[in-house]
């Protein structure tokens, strides 16, 4: 094994254990509100009512990660999304950095799917950052015992796939849905236009 090939997988035994560093504390009600707020300006979630925003924002469990930490490695399962709390997470994929700041929502596609990190995730400089994640197990298990909720967020999660092959179809370029990110943009940017009729019915 050649150093490069060391280092590397040495980044990977740290990146897959940096979540044990983190141990989850119960979040205030403000933090609590804090994700909620978050949760309503994300698309597939909108939907929702309050009392059934509260039932997820239930599941919430605050974490605190030193700067230089990974939270979550590309390419390992993701158990949770996470909202922003205070300070910053750099996302990072290859050569591109996005800073996500407070308020802002990470992994919601592949939370829901199960699936691999997209991206990596560092927490920033200084003080590193404070998030509440959301875990996936949590959110599966409340979808099973509340199907109304878990209607709504089948339709929701529907609709938003409907909205992205429609605008896929008039040549806009659509993130594909196993491999690159969920998250809505932050809210200057250019909501994605709603399906037009010639999509197919609603």
């Amino acid at each position: 094994m050649n150093s490069q090939t060391f280092v590397s997988s040495l980044s990977l035994v740290i990146a897959a254990s940096a979540t044990e560093l983190a141990v989850p504390t119960t979040p205030t009600a403000e933090q609590r509100e804090l994700g909620l707020t978050s949760l309503r300006k994300t698309r597939i979630f909108q939907p929702l009512s309050d009392a059934q925003l509260a039932l997820v924002g239930a599941l919430f469990e605050k974490r605190h990660y030193a700067s230089g930490v990974v939270l979550l490695a590309e390419g390992h399962p993701q158990p949770w999304m996470l909202v922003v709390l205070s300070g910053s997470v750099h996302r990072i994929k290859g050569t591109v950095t996005t800073d996500l700041r407070p308020g802002d929502v990470s992994g919601v596609l592949h939370f829901l799917n199960s699936s691999r990190c997209y991206a990596t995730l560092r927490a920033g400089a200084p003080g590193g950052a404070d998030v509440l994640t959301l875990p996936s197990e949590g959110f599966r298990g409340l979808l099973q015992r509340d199907s109304e909720l878990c209607v709504v967020m089948l339709q929701s999660f529907v609709q938003d796939f409907q909205r992205r092959v429609c605008s896929s179809t008039r040549g806009s370029r659509v993130p594909a849905l196993t491999s690159e990110p969920f998250d809505d943009p932050p809210e200057d940017s250019p909501a994605m236009p709603s399906p037009s009729p010639s999509c197919g019915p609603t």
